[in-house]
């Protein structure tokens, strides 16, 4: 493939308990080097590769791509635009014909939401967040639905107030849809704000960040894996490469505590 983010990876292996939604449950590790078979609510065997090896791709097209001028300028003129007006502003990214960078113009949106410019060739999109959250659902929805008409465009990636970096990459474009059937997007509370997760997650989420201490992070990562959205949640590291968040719950008696996954 050509395409600069067009990541081709097998379907992962998410090692923890599928439990009902909104109900935490104890992870399961597995060896990262094997590969694992399991069955799919449908009853058919599914192999699935560990979260570290299948977004061993995804992390490294990220880090080059977030390496190269357009990506630098695009970065720059967002945070500039930031500073000057607030808000939420998105610049995507495609390509041209011999398979060149190109960038779209800066769209300026609302405090919580933005429109992504349409050009030929998309394949990924870079906004900000005017305070220091992650992803939110909104992106997540947002990209599983650009990604159904654009097969080639699967990462958006944010910048926080705080200039933290984080990308969402779609590695699973069939898991993603599935995801987006079997646990559609709230649209309830007010006209124009952005899709929340269903009630069942955000309940789970907010268990897990008022209950257990869990980052916005943290708790993002728990779920994207838990519920195989077939999406990785990467973050930039100071020293410009990115990383897989994961997320692994224990479980001693009835108290649960979570910590963070480092793939080796």
């Amino acid at each position: 493939m050509t395409k600069i983010l067009h990541i081709i990876v097998l379907q992962w292996f998410f090692s923890c308990l599928y439990a009902q939604s909104g109900s935490l449950r104890p992870h399961q590790s597995t060896p990262v080097t094997s590969n694992s078979t399991l069955t799919s609510d449908s009853g058919l065997a599914i192999s699935r590769l560990d979260p570290c090896i299948e977004a061993k791709a995804a992390l490294e097209t990220v880090t080059a791509f977030s390496k190269t001028d357009q990506y630098v300028t695009a970065l720059n003129q967002i945070q500039t635009a930031f500073l000057n007006k607030g808000k939420e502003h998105v610049i995507a990214f495609g390509k041209d014909d011999k398979n060149n960078i190109l960038t779209s113009f800066l769209n300026s949106g609302a405090q919580s939401n933005s429109t992504v410019p349409n050009m030929a060739n998309a394949f990924a999109d870079l906004h900000n967040h005017p305070g220091n959250h992650p992803p939110d659902a909104g992106d997540l929805y947002g990209l599983i639905d650009i990604n159904q008409k654009q097969k080639d465009y699967n990462a958006r990636f944010v910048v926080t107030q705080n200039n933290t970096v984080y990308a969402l990459v779609i590695t699973n474009a069939s898991a993603a849809n599935s995801f987006n059937v079997k646990y559609p997007r709230d649209l309830s509370g007010c006209f124009g704000c952005s899709p929340k997760f269903p009630e069942a997650l955000v309940d789970e989420f907010r268990e897990m960040k008022y209950g257990h201490g869990c980052t916005d992070e943290m708790a993002l990562a728990f779920l994207l894996e838990k519920y195989n959205t077939g999406i990785s949640l990467l973050k930039q590291h100071a020293n410009g490469a990115f990383y897989i968040l994961r997320t692994a719950i224990s479980r001693n008696g009835n108290n649960f505590s979570f910590t963070t996954i480092n793939c080796q």
